[in-house]
Formats: structure tokens, C-alpha cells, sequence
């Protein structure tokens, strides 16, 4: 008999799916890693929002109705983002270049805090490296469990010694700790732009517009950081 993992398209029915993926948890690593890999997770998680706000931003898909095309932010962007602008980098994933998508922050929230009460009501459960994703409907899905352990598998690899198992009782605080960063970001955002629906860009007063995060600009920086290091390894090989 043959198993098979059938996957789901999140964004089937979605025209100009915008997508946030979100690295939850104030700890990337499992249970089984080796030691080179726990430190390598533990310094991405110290230099990103990750050990602080208990998320990071992985990737991010924006649709801008105003030149027809999409926006993207990769990983490598997400973790430049720091606690400062973390908010303003939110923003930009409801900016579809006319006005900012608020509108979608009742639902969202709504989910958010069905989620954190879930989550605070498993105590056993540990979501490490698992990632939440944002569509543009207001959708929340939770994905990537691979490094995730319940209970019962702590039981089942007790005899195998694990090389980092959970050092804290209770329910998983790093998810919650991004989950609670979430929700105030976006009661902050709802807060800020009035809470009562979309709002035009062009109706915003200067100060709010200068504030905008932009990822296209992140984008522009990333690559401009690219190509200095391509040219700086290409230059290093003539020299050899």
C-alpha cells in the first residue's frame, strides 16, 4: 500500500492571492537537531524579530493594483526586519498601492485570537519551526509541523534521548509570544487608520504616508546587497 500527502491550494479561488508567511515561535529548532544545527537556528532567531516578538517574516506576495504586478519579499528580507519597523512591514502586506486593505483586520484578529486560545489550552504541545499563513481573505492557516511534538512524542523518543528537548512547562510561550505580537500590531494598524474599512492611500494625511513601509524599497535593497556580494566573490576569484 502506498501513502500519499495530498496538498491543499490555499489560494484556489483567489484571483491575486496575497500571501504573508509568517516563522512562528521564539525557537526554530527541534528536538533531534544536531548542535551546529540548533546554533545556526538560535542566531538567525537573535538576529531576527524571531527571539524577541516570536515572529518573523518568511516571505510575502503583494498584488499592486496600480502597476498590475506583484511585489515580492523573500526570507532573506524578512530577517532585516527589526521590532522598529515590524508594524510598518504589516502595512505594506495590506498596501495594495491605492489604498491599505484594513478592512481584512476584523477577521483577522478574530482568527488570531481563536488560535491563541487554542494554543493556550495545550500544554503538551510544542510548535517549533511551524509557520502561519495570511491570505488576502482574511484566511489564517497554520502549516509547517515537522519539527512539531506533542506529548506522546516526547514519550515515544524518550528512550532515544532527544538532543534538545523542551526546557519549558506549560503551553508552547514562543507561539503565543507571536501570536500576541500579531494581534497587537494589527489592533494597532486597525487603530491607526481609523477602523472602519479600507483607506486610500490618497486620503491619508502626509505624516501617515511617510510612515508607510514599503517592501518594494526592501526588495530594491536586498538586491543591491546581492549584487555587492556577487561582485565581491567575483572580484576575490580574479584575485586568485
Amino acid at each position: 500500500m502506498h501513502q500519499f500527502l495530498l496538498l491543499e491550494d490555499l489560494t484556489d479561488g483567489l484571483k491575486h492571492p496575497c500571501i504573508l508567511d509568517l516563522k512562528m515561535g521564539s525557537r526554530q529548532h527541534g528536538v533531534n537537531v544536531t548542535v551546529q544545527k540548533r546554533m545556526s537556528q538560535e542566531k538567525k532567531c537573535e538576529k531576527s524579530t524571531s527571539k524577541r516578538l516570536g515572529v518573523r517574516i518568511c516571505g510575502m506576495q503583494v498584488y499592486k493594483t496600480t502597476s498590475k504586478s506583484f511585489v515580492y519579499l523573500d526570507k532573506y528580507i524578512g530577517r532585516q526586519i527589526n521590532a522598529a519597523n515590524f508594524r510598518q512591514s504589516l502595512i505594506s502586506f495590506l498596501d495594495n498601492g491605492e489604498s491599505i486593505l484594513v478592512g481584512f483586520i476584523p477577521r483577522l484578529l478574530e482568527k488570531l485570537r481563536a488560535l491563541l486560545d487554542v494554543v493556550s489550552k495545550l500544554p503538551t504541545y510544542r510548535f517549533y519551526a511551524s509557520s502561519l499563513l495570511v491570505l488576502y481573505d482574511a484566511d489564517l492557516r497554520m502549516i509547517d509541523f515537522a519539527q512539531c511534538v506533542s506529548n506522546v512524542d516526547r514519550k515515544l523518543v524518550r528512550s532515544t534521548r532527544v538532543t534538545f528537548p523542551p526546557t519549558t512547562k506549560g503551553p508552547d510561550q514562543g507561539y503565543m509570544l507571536g501570536l500576541k505580537t500579531l494581534i497587537s500590531s494589527f489592533e494597532g494598524i486597525w487603530k491607526d487608520y481609523g477602523g472602519a474599512g479600507h483607506v486610500r492611500l490618497d486620503s491619508l494625511p502626509e505624516e501617515y504616508q511617510n510612515r508607510m513601509g514599503d517592501i518594494a524599497l526592501l526588495a530594491k535593497q536586498q538586491l543591491e546587497v546581492a549584487d555587492a556580494n556577487a561582485s565581491a566573490s567575483t572580484g576575490s576569484k580574479d584575485e586568485k
